[in-house]
């Protein structure tokens, strides 16, 4: 959630539309009349604690930022819908995820600018009568209470309740007086602090406690616990900050923080995301499908011409081997006799003769 500082520099930053006139009212903002602002005059900018207050001339407007709320100006966010948008001739105010009403009465009397931690309006000597009123109160729930501190949120609860060592179940009526000075005077010096750092872009290099796991001090583990009436998450060491008031019951310990929920905004465009991914994959496939009824319309539109000229179309070869044959053997040649009543070959007539005469008792010629 925003807290007071960030929505100081908010206020910083669109200091530059007061005096301007609402050209364009835009967004998905339920507010029946959203486009009475529209040709109307802003006549200035404010802000009270977490509240961003934009004061026409006999209504005011009032953005909260709830817990994931966000804005920008002079440019859109990326896969986010602005629940409300302003446009004016020197530029462009957008909200996202956030609370917008509208507010009849003066601002003045609506709002105790004595209770704004960063206002120069502000009354210690009211917010500790406050405390003070309250003995019961936890120190978590006392400081988060917009009507003592407003702009005080989960961080600056954290890191001023470990400057002034103090448990964060700690009650309000226990604490020693100085401690209780400490605790209305650090609200707002951390404030400032807060607002420095995030000037320059350093706040969570110099966080001590909140959302560490190590006490920079001692060197113990950091405790985390949803404390308090509204159950917010509190970080805090046993050894550094002693108990004042006690508590029968203590927290389980939780060392690793909860995954926060995504917003609306985000969950919206994760599931369009998913949808355009779908649809693409689903046109891919009609695409690979009409090539393929294509590719099968032209082979018959070729077996047609085939047909029509007289030619069978040539089947394709078979993507198969044959078992190639083994090279036949040349046949043995066998002697056989000769047929009766035929001439014996001359060869054969030499040899008989020539064994003939040299046989015994055969006589010579």
């Amino acid at each position: 959630m925003p807290e007071g500082p960030t929505l100081l520099l908010l206020r910083e930053e669109a200091a530059k539309f007061a005096g301007r006139k609402v050209l364009e009212v835009a967004g998905n903002s339920r507010l029946p009349d959203i486009q009475r602002m529209r040709n109307k005059t802003v006549r200035a900018v404010r802000t009270w604690g977490k509240h961003f207050l934009l004061e026409f001339d006999r209504f005011s407007l009032r953005i909260h930022f709830l817990l994931f709320g966000s804005y920008r100006i002079d440019e859109l966010k990326e896969n986010a819908s602005p629940r409300l948008s302003l446009r004016f001739a020197n530029g462009d105010l957008h909200f996202y995820a956030s609370s917008v009403r509208f507010i009849e009465q003066p601002l003045d009397e609506i709002y105790d600018w004595s209770a704004d931690v960063l206002s120069d309006a502000w009354d210690p000597a009211a917010a500790k009568a406050k405390l003070q009123a309250h003995p019961d109160w936890l120190a978590c729930d006392a400081l988060l209470d917009q009507q003592v501190f407003s702009g005080v949120g989960n961080i600056i609860k954290n890191e001023v309740l470990y400057r002034i060592r103090v448990h964060p179940l700690s009650t309000v009526g226990a604490l020693p007086e100085p401690l209780l000075d400490a605790l209305v005077e650090e609200a707002r010096n951390y404030s400032f602090d807060f607002l420095a750092w995030r000037r320059v872009y350093l706040l969570t290099k110099n966080l001590l406690v909140h959302r560490r796991s190590v006490c920079p001090s001692c060197g113990g583990k950091i405790r985390l616990a949803e404390l308090g009436r509204t159950r917010r998450r509190a970080f805090w060491c046993d050894r550094c900050q002693p108990l004042y008031g006690g508590l029968a019951v203590q927290p389980e310990p939780m060392y690793a923080p909860r995954r926060r929920k995504r917003p609306a905004a985000a969950k919206k465009a994760a599931v369009a995301k998913k949808a355009v991914a779908e649809d693409a994959a689903v046109a891919k496939k009609a695409v690979a499908k009409k090539a393929v009824a294509k590719k099968a319309v032209a082979k018959k539109a070729v077996a047609a011409r085939s047909t029509a000229a007289g030619q069978v179309p040539a089947k394709a070869a078979p993507t198969q081997k044959r078992a190639t044959a083994a090279p036949a053997k040349s046949p043995v040649r066998k002697k056989t006799a000769a047929p009766v009543g035929k001439a014996k070959p001359v060869g054969k007539l030499r040899k008989i003769n020539k064994m003939t005469s040299s046989a015994p008792g055969s006589r010579a010629r």
